[in-house]
């Protein structure tokens, strides 16, 4: 326990706070008393969410669940009240580590203690199951290790299967380690979901590390989806166990049922019923045929069985515009944190091109100090790194120099990292590479502390080497692909080992490529020679018998002409949308098939599960629904002017926007005006 703090309130309701317990993003936890002298675990919302009308339902929704499933498993609800100015609910206090803690402090436990865990989190599940509940959160530090044994705690993020879910739609809720592949992919949660994070808990116990770890929370999403489990130390039916439960598919899962008769040792192994993923180190299994395409999933209302016919989620603007903006300029980048915590923007703010890079609180829409004021070309491509301790930026020098700028949030002080005689230079989505040519070979920079020096990824005299046409890094930074003169090549961005190699059969020069996160597939823009006609081509890097490009064709199988637009892709890669003249066209990239057009052009984003499509005309901002191509009723607009810059935070609860009055050379006398947007259900 942590003494309160100056601004702690020390009572709430009918008890007298003692000091703090811990804090999280949505609220703050407290140790108090009841007047008779029993300790009590209080739960305080954080005052700039308590005026959220979502999560003001949300908290309701948490208390509603940990009241059904009771005190024996969890925390008991001693009492509560979602509707005061500043929400709160108050639990039994439980004495006791968390499970992460424990691990932490003590290392892992042995395997009869991982029975003794096992058998009591499978009946708490089985508790949580029976009350028609889905935790969706369970994770070491929601484990405490009371007297009396394990309890699950915190149901923040609980799914009632018998009412409709008030997650924000097209969000991944929970923490990257121990969710699920169907949390990560999007896809409808069932009790088989808990039993999956149940196995990433007990791996944890038993080995002192989640059996899915990465650098960033695309890397862990990559490897839930992709790979296969760290398990090693385990051994014996234990592990053939916990494989189980980490099982890609759903129905290859146990019940806690029956993990709860092995773990008391009422049966010597379920394995019968479900079989464990491949060996660590095998490849994954082929994607399925191409004539079986891609279908969107249509998600259906759970009391009318209606087809859903629009986007299931919407943006709803703050009353007021972000703080200390700069008094003239325009915004030319804006970046979220990984936490959503950050909203960053760079500025051209004078005559004389000097560049401001400002950061805000999006909790609160106060401004940090300005991180820089630098004379400059550009400050482009705003990048957090994935811890969101580090800021970085490109910035032009003199016409020979490049460099990387980065900043420490915390001090505000900038390093640069300078790259003479170079082009084209890059920063990774993670922010953990930058990378750029130099004559004809392509140097690849880490931009940690220290600035180590490059690595060359190509050499001099490599025989399909005669120019580099373009090059990129992959969505989650970590691939990087180059389109040569006679070959796409995809490697490792962290090791430099080269994954795929793939025909290049185009006269053409390409002028930009894209790179699906995980670099599943890899597209690239072809300008013919002497004509302004552009073609859209694409790869898939995992098919080993055919790896050449194929055409983006409408259905009458013309080449396609698209608009200057960056085309994106959805987050598993399956689907690709691109600007087809005045029109938008989605693509099967698996079947090489188109989807459909949407009508409209402009920058497009994909939400995490895949289902909402954002497009911003640089005046306003629509929402399209992926499965049926509807879109929402009016666009989104911005009373102070066009919509010229958007950006949204990973988890999609955040959306900013910047205006400006669109000139044919930008007016730096305008004021610029930013707003933060908030995620919010349709109903």
């Amino acid at each position: 326990m942590k003494p309160l703090r100056a601004g702690d309130p020390t009572h709430i309701g009918r008890f007298t706070l003692l000091g703090r317990l811990g804090a999280g993003g949505m609220g703050r936890l407290f140790i108090g008393v009841t007047a008779g002298g029993r300790k009590v675990a209080v739960k305080l919302v954080r005052p700039e969410f308590a005026d959220d009308e979502y999560f003001r339902l949300r908290f309701a929704r948490e208390v509603e669940a940990a009241r059904k499933v009771g005190g024996f498993h969890t925390a008991q609800v001693v009492d509560a009240d979602p509707d005061a100015d500043v929400p709160w609910m108050a639990l039994a206090f439980i004495p006791g580590p968390s499970l992460d803690d424990d691990i932490k402090d003590n290392g892992p436990v042995d395997h009869a203690e991982v029975m003794v865990l096992g058998a009591a989190l499978a009946e708490g599940l089985s508790a949580i199951h029976s009350c028609g509940l889905i935790h969706r959160d369970l994770k070491p530090a929601n484990v405490i290790l009371a007297d009396d044994g394990p309890r699950i705690v915190d149901f923040g993020l609980a799914y009632d299967e018998d009412a409709i879910t008030i997650t924000f739609p097209g969000t991944v809720m929970g923490t990257p380690a121990y969710m699920s592949p169907e949390q990560h992919g999007g896809l409808q949660v069932t009790p088989a979901t808990d039993v999956f994070s149940l196995g990433a808990v007990l791996a944890f116990a038993a080995t002192g590390h989640a059996p899915f770890e990465g650098r960033s929370a695309f890397d862990i999403r990559s490897r839930v989806l992709t790979g296969q489990p760290d398990l090693t130390g385990l051994t014996g039916s234990l592990r053939t166990v916990i494989a189980g439960c980490l099982a890609r598919p759903p129905a290859r899962r146990p019940g806690p049922a029956d993990l709860l008769a092995y773990f008391t040792g009422r049966v010597p192994d379920p394995a019968a019923g479900y079989a464990p993923p491949s060996p660590a180190g095998a490849r994954p299994r082929a994607e399925p045929a191409r004539s079986a395409g891609y279908v969107p999933t249509r998600p259906a209302n759970r009391r009318t069985n209606a087809v859903t016919v629009g986007p299931k989620v919407t943006f709803r603007p703050d009353s007021r515009l972000l703080e200390g903006l700069p008094a003239d300029g325009y915004a030319k980048s804006l970046a979220f944190s990984p936490d959503g915590r950050f909203l960053a923007a760079s500025f051209d703010s004078s005559r004389v091109r000097s560049i401001h890079v400002y950061l805000w609180d999006t909790a609160t829409g106060r401004a940090v100090v300005p991180l820089l004021r630098s004379q400059g070309a550009r400050h482009d491509g705003l990048t957090f790194s994935a811890n969101g301790r580090f800021l970085l930026a490109i910035a032009d020098g003199n016409s020979s120099t490049e460099s990387v700028m980065r900043w420490d949030i915390a001090s505000g002080r900038p390093e640069a990292l300078p790259i003479d005689d170079a082009h084209g230079l890059v920063i990774s989505a993670d922010g953990r590479f930058a990378a750029a040519t130099e004559d004809l070979k392509i140097c690849r920079w880490e931009t940690a502390r220290g600035w180590p020096a490059p690595k060359t990824v190509l050499e001099h005299g490599d025989p399909y080497l005669n120019h580099i046409d373009q090059f990129a890094f992959s969505a989650d930074g970590s691939r990087l692909a180059a389109v040569l003169s006679r070959e796409v090549r995809v490697w490792d961005a962290a090791s430099l080992t080269e994954v795929a190699r793939l025909r290049h059969e185009h006269r053409a020069v390409a002028t930009s490529i894209y790179v699906s996160p995980g670099a599943r597939f890899v597209a690239a823009h072809y300008r013919s020679s002497g004509k302004d006609v552009l073609s859209l081509r694409a790869w898939d890097t995992e098919d080993d018998m055919d790896p050449r490009a194929w055409t983006v064709t409408d259905d009458a199988g013309h080449s396609l002409t698209p608009w200057f637009y960056t085309p994106a892709f959805s987050a598993d890669g399956r689907v690709l949308a691109h600007i087809d003249g005045d029109s938008t066209s989605l693509w099967d990239t698996s079947a090489h098939k188109p989807l459909g057009q949407i009508s409209g052009r402009g920058d497009l984003w994909f939400s995490p599960d895949g289902q909402t499509l954002a497009m911003n005309d640089r005046r306003t901002v629509r929402l399209w629904d992926v499965a049926t191509l509807r879109s929402s009723p009016a666009p989104l607009e911005d009373p102070a002017g066009e919509i010229e810059r958007i950006a949204f935070s990973p988890d999609w609860h955040l959306m900013a926007t910047a205006t400006h009055e669109r000139h044919a050379r930008p007016d730096l006398r305008i004021r610029p005006s930013i707003r933060l947007w908030r995620s919010r259900p349709v109903i």
